[in-house]
């Protein structure tokens, strides 16, 4: 299959899966429940920050020790960013996007050291 054929399938059915969760979302919450604005937003920075490390790192992905190495910040992410989110009630997303750049340099770095030892 053509990869520019591929990417744009993946894209539309990333895309309808967004739009069916928010639809889903909207026909089963109560009327009055806020949108998980904070949610969706980890769900989108930590896709574009693993995503990334995953694209840039592709040549370790037969090590063992990438893929430990890669659950285990995934889940510190997951967890921090959870954190941090739940006590910020403005500028979230923004802040959030300031420190992922940072965040994927940071860790493409610490990955590559680390498993090329």
């Amino acid at each position: 299959m053509n990869p520019k054929l591929r990417d744009l399938i993946i894209y539309c059915g990333v895309g309808l899966l967004v739009v069916g969760g928010i639809i889903v979302f909207a026909e089963v919450a109560p009327r009055g429940t806020e949108f998980p604005v904070k949610a969706v937003w980890l769900a989108v920075i930590t896709l574009i920050v693993f995503g990334y490390i995953a694209k840039a790192l592709h040549r370790l992905w037969r090590s063992f020790k990438f893929w430990m190495l890669y659950a285990l910040l995934l889940a510190l992410h997951v967890l921090a960013y959870s954190r941090l989110l739940a006590h910020w009630e403005s500028h979230f997303i923004l802040l959030t996007s300031l420190f992922a750049g940072a965040e994927v340099v940071l860790l493409c770095t610490l990955i590559d050291a680390l498993v090329r030892q």
